[in-house]
Formats: C-alpha cells, structure tokens, sequence
C-alpha cells in the first residue's frame, strides 16, 4: 500500500464511520409528543393476578374537568387487552356528577356510586378502589380521590372513614391477610307479617375475605332481620354445611333441619325456599343465576313442603310484595 495515500484513506473511513452514526442517531431519534394532546394511563384489573395494569389513551388538551371525565369514561368501558377487565361491574353506576375540588396543592376527585357498590366481591372492590384511584392520579392536576357510595363515606373494616385516597394509601398489587377483615353490603329477602310474601333490607357487615359472599348471606339469613315488619324465614336450628358457585348455580349445602324446621312464624316453604334464592341472586357482579339446594351433600329426594328442592330455582320475581327503597 502507498504509505502517502494512508491518510487519506484513514480519512475517509472516520468520515463513513461519523455518517453511519449520525444516521443511525437520526433513524432512532424519539418522536416527541405532541404537545395538543394529553396522554392518559387507564387501569384495569387482571382477574388472572389479581393486581391492576394500566394501558395507554391520548385525548385532546382541554380544561381539567374535561379531561377527568374523559379519564373517567375510558376507566369505566372495556380495555383493549385481552387479558384485561374494567374494574368497575356493570349494574355500579355513578350518581351524580363527579367532581374536582380544591385540595392542599392539587385537585380532589370526588365521585359517588350506587348502592350496588356495597355487593361487590371484596377483593374485586379493592382493585376497583385501586384501579380508579391510579387512573384519576395519574393525571398530574389530581392528587386524591374521595369515594362515596349511596351516599356514605366509605370505611375501613374498623368504622374509620377511608376519606382521601392517593398511591400512597393503595396497593397496585393487593394481597388480603389470612386474618383482614372487609366491609361488605347485600341485600336480604325476609318473610311480610303474613308469611306470603318478601320484603328486603339492606345488611352490612365486617366479614373474613376468606369466605365467599354467598355464605355470609344465607348465614345472615339465618340469624334473621334487623328491619321492623320482616319475619325470619329459615329455623337458627338450621347449619350450613357448604355453599359454592360454578358456572352460574349458586350449590347450597344445608342439614337435613332445613327439610323438617320452620321458624316460628307463618313464612310458608315458598318464602323460605325463595328468601334464599333472591337474596343470592341478587348480588351485583350476577355470577348467580340459579339455585341448587343440597341436604347433607345430597341433592333433596323429598319436597319441602309443597316445594320440590330436587330442581334448580331463578329468581321469584312474584313473591316479592315490597321494594322499599327508604331502607338504603
């Protein structure tokens, strides 16, 4: 090689090399955002993990209130991942209009649900509280959120006020302790004073996570109402032996007291059976849509009653006499 023209060559190879560079540099540079639109983090639950993960939304630059219930109104429909589900359950609605307020340093989202709110499965409520809670305080005006419920404040399983919610007081992974206590809401149907008929009241009641919604409702069936003009309508003698849900039939195990004990009043078999029923399917996630009565594990081979057990119930839609509404 021609030692003189080296330096030329050694030349061009630095400037190829510095060519090479800054076009890769240039085809990988970042597009910046633009800067019309305001990116959004949406959370959803896993139902397979049990945690919450947040997809992506872009929406126009607008006022705060705009953007809040544009966050709002893609929190509450589907996500585009498969693998994914809103948090918030079909038959919760919003009361009202949900609303920004001042706080110390950034704005409050204050929002209020129905009283179905009370019925969600507890560990499906909390990744809903945590999954609304990640979404409005990702926007950077929002520090906090407040959440009501049919017009209450929602409470710790001690009685204290949940009050503001930020990142700091919510799990984005939850895990329920072995020995955690929740707060859960249902609704339970009750014999009229004559026996004949159903009227309900609403039950509240600190509960072990461990155990499904469905027993603490029968067992608080048993223990009977609460409310003035409703009657108990299954025998304290009567003892669950299991209750489970698969594929929609809510199976209840009861001892052979249910066949042959009647509370001491005039709640006919039709309203005993149906007390349970509805009180059932009436949860608000509507996992439930009949009920497979069981006596000691077996499935029932004589009637209550009138009432033939050996079949599935829906829902009794006639032998409810009352939908009092003043008893929230």
């Amino acid at each position: 090689m021609n030692r003189k023209r080296l330096p030329f060559i050694i030349c061009v190879g630095i400037l190829c090399i510095t060519l090479v560079v800054l076009a890769v540099a240039f085809l990988v540079k970042p597009v910046s955002k633009d800067p019309n639109y305001t990116t959004l983090q949406i959370f959803y639950k896993d139902p397979v993990s049990n945690t919450v993960e947040a997809e992506e939304r872009t929406v126009p630059n607008a006022k705060d209130s705009v953007i809040a219930a544009d966050a709002l109104n893609m929190f509450i429909s589907n996500p585009k991942s498969q693998h994914l589900q809103k948090a918030m359950p079909d038959d919760v609605t919003i009361v009202g209009t949900p609303t920004l307020v001042e706080g110390a340093g950034a704005k409050i989202f204050e929002i209020e649900f129905s009283r179905e709110y009370y019925n969600i499965v507890p560990l499906d409520e909390v990744l809903l509280r945590a999954s609304l809670v990640y979404t409005m305080t990702a926007l950077d005006f929002v520090g906090g959120v407040r959440i009501r419920a049919a017009g209450l404040e929602l409470t710790y399983s001690n009685g204290v006020e949940m009050g503001v919610l930020d990142r700091g007081s919510i799990d984005i992974n939850p895990v329920i302790e072995q020995n955690a206590k929740v707060s859960v809401r249902f609704k339970l149907f009750f014999a009229n004073e004559e026996g004949t008929g159903l009227m309900y009241e609403w039950r509240q009641i600190v509960a072990d996570p461990t155990k499904s919604t469905e027993y603490y409702i029968v067992d608080e069936l048993l223990k009977g109402p609460q409310t003035p003009g409703r009657y108990a309508t299954i025998s304290q003698d009567v003892k669950i032996n299991e209750i489970n849900t698969e594929n929609g039939i809510c199976y209840v195990n009861l001892s052979a007291d249910f066949m042959n004990k009647n509370p001491s009043n005039k709640a006919t078999e039709m309203t005993q059976v149906y007390s349970i029923v509805n009180s059932l399917i009436d949860l608000s996630d509507q996992r439930i849509r009949t009920v497979q009565f069981l006596i000691d594990s077996e499935t029932a081979t004589q009637p209550k009653g009138s009432v033939d057990l050996s079949r599935p119930f829906g829902r009794g839609d006639d032998i409810i006499t009352a939908d009092d509404e003043e008893n929230p």
